[in-house]
């Protein structure tokens, strides 16, 4: 048997969920689905948070307030600066101000395996504190930050970009859709030059249109050297097709140029050149 006084609360929070979708289509033009569409299988009392996270959205659109990540987090004191923590006692640290931003709704993350905690302690209490960030609080809200987004591991990127992107892309049946990695002009794969974009897709759909499977097995002793704007990345290959009953081993050396364009801030591939393989 439902308690009356239950019923009246949810009642009055339907009602009031009721005037706020008409706030937020009056004021914003927020359009709702009405019950025939489900709605009603939404618990009040989360749909009434959800409106109110919308209007709290909003009006901090219209005005928004800036502070520093340190600001944030009620400006702490007891952080040791990095150079005063030993090596036994680095990771420890790391966690408690992981731990502690946390609880303020803000989390680091690195994509490169290479950033040490040490490293991340340094950058958070050295330059992530100072960083400027929308001073917004709504519950289960969070601000993300990648370290590599402030401090790029170039070798890092640019060796998944050749091994884990462009050399499986050549070695994969389907047709290539989009060469967005590739320089816009003056391409180079094997013996052809000078290529565009839509150059390179003819020739790599024209290979691919032979073979009913190919797959890329992998590359090993892969170097990536970098010298100013310019990137090196080479290493052995080894991939497999088949067409019909006719099965192909493909394997040896590779080796790829990039270039860093500064107006895009992103490494273009500019050469492919792949042993063994006609195409």
């Amino acid at each position: 048997m439902n308690n009356p006084e239950n019923f009246d609360d949810e009642e009055e929070l339907k009602a009031e969920n009721a005037f706020l979708q008409m706030k937020l289509m009056l004021e914003s033009g927020i359009t709702f689905h009405d019950e025939s569409q489900g709605l009603e299988e939404i618990p009040p009392e989360i749909e009434n948070q959800f409106l109110k996270n919308i209007i709290a959205f909003n009006e901090f659109s219209q005005n928004p307030n800036q502070t520093t990540v340190f600001q944030k987090i009620e400006s702490p004191g007891h952080f040791k600066p990095v150079d005063q923590i030993p090596d036994t006692e680095i990771k420890k640290a790391w966690e408690e101000l992981s731990e502690y931003l946390n609880k303020y709704g803000i989390r680091l993350d690195a994509v490169s395996p290479n950033i040490s905690v040490r490293e991340l302690y340094r950058f958070t209490t050295e330059e992530l504190f100072q960083h400027e960030m929308d001073d917004l609080a709504l519950p289960g809200w969070s601000t993300n930050f990648i370290y590599d987004e402030f401090h790029p591991d170039h070798v890092y990127d640019n060796t998944r970009l050749i091994t884990k992107s462009i050399l499986p892309g050549i070695f994969r049946e389907e047709e290539i859709e989009y060469t967005i990695d590739y320089d816009d002009t003056d391409i180079r794969l094997n013996e052809h030059e000078g290529l565009s974009r839509d150059d390179l897709k003819t020739i790599l759909n024209r290979f691919k249109a032979v073979f009913d499977k190919l797959e890329f097995n992998g590359a090993e002793n892969v170097i990536c050297q970098i010298e100013e704007n310019k990137c090196f990345v080479s290493g052995q290959y080894s991939a497999t097709g088949q067409s019909g009953d006719v099965k192909m081993e493909w394997k040896g050396n590779f080796y790829t140029d990039l270039i860093f364009r500064e107006d895009s801030e992103y490494w273009y591939v500019t050469n492919v050149q792949i042993e063994g393989l006609a195409i």
